[in-house]
């Protein structure tokens, strides 16, 4: 959460922890028995989440780097973590077609979102953590209401599965991002079409809005990163003669 540490998991079953200023790794955590495809902080840094094929979500403490449990409850691949912005829930969401409420620090389960029609990609909770959003293989992002664990809003729009979800910091607009290479920016509660950014040309893999919520970023499977203006939609890195040359 202070940006000192970067966290990244992959096929090797490993979390790997890296100094966010030299870009060196300085901690392996070993501990699941299936690829790593999901990690999440929470907002205090008092834990690191990691969702794995093998089902399971493990706890790791954040100064000690220990495991500190095994959260089971999946029964498919768990692809998607988000904490809530207090740090009191855990959501994870996978394969499964669920998503599952944890209380980190004591590892209970604490409530599941049922009834969804395809598996989960993505999540995120919005800055007061009324509210969940989800990206989903049926092409859409949900919302869901975190206190009544219900449903309030099914957000279509996207031509593939949608595998990015983020609020701004006011908590007004959820960006959706999609295989189908577009970002999609929504007024939250949802009420007309959305704004449609395509910055790449390539499946959409993460985005993120900045602390003023002026810009947003994006990455993508081709390796490019784009900075968007939110208020003229218009690209602000890289520059546009840096784009002209490669």
């Amino acid at each position: 959460p202070d940006g000192s540490t970067l966290a990244s998991g992959g096929q090797d079953k490993i979390v790997c922890l890296w100094e966010a200023k030299t870009g060196n790794m300085n901690r392996r955590l070993e501990g699941h028995e299936g690829r790593v495809l999901a990690v999440a902080f929470s907002p205090g840094g008092r834990y690191l989440a990691s969702g794995s094929a093998d089902k399971s979500v493990r706890l790791w403490d954040g100064k000690s780097k220990k495991e500190v449990r095994k959260l089971s409850g999946h029964n498919e691949p768990v692809r998607a973590l988000a904490f809530s912005p207090d740090g009191k829930l855990l959501a994870s969401g996978g394969r499964d077609n669920f998503i599952q409420l944890w209380d980190p620090s004591s590892g209970n389960p604490l409530g599941q979102i049922r009834g969804l029609a395809a598996a989960i990609q993505s999540l995120a909770f919005s800055p007061d953590g009324t509210l969940l959003a989800a990206g989903s293989s049926d092409n859409q992002a949900l919302l869901f209401d975190v206190g009544m664990e219900k449903e309030i809003a099914r957000i279509a729009g996207h031509d593939d599965r949608v595998t990015s979800v983020a609020f701004s910091p006011d908590g007004t607009r959820l960006a959706s991002g999609s295989l189908d290479a577009s970002v999609r920016l929504w007024k939250v509660p949802p009420r007309k079409e959305p704004y449609l950014l395509t910055p790449h040309e390539r499946t959409i893999l993460s985005i993120a809005f900045s602390p003023d919520g002026k810009t947003m970023a994006s990455c993508a499977l081709d390796g490019s990163i784009r900075l968007l203006d939110l208020k003229t939609g218009k690209e602000v890195w890289p520059p546009a003669e840096a784009r002209t040359e490669s």
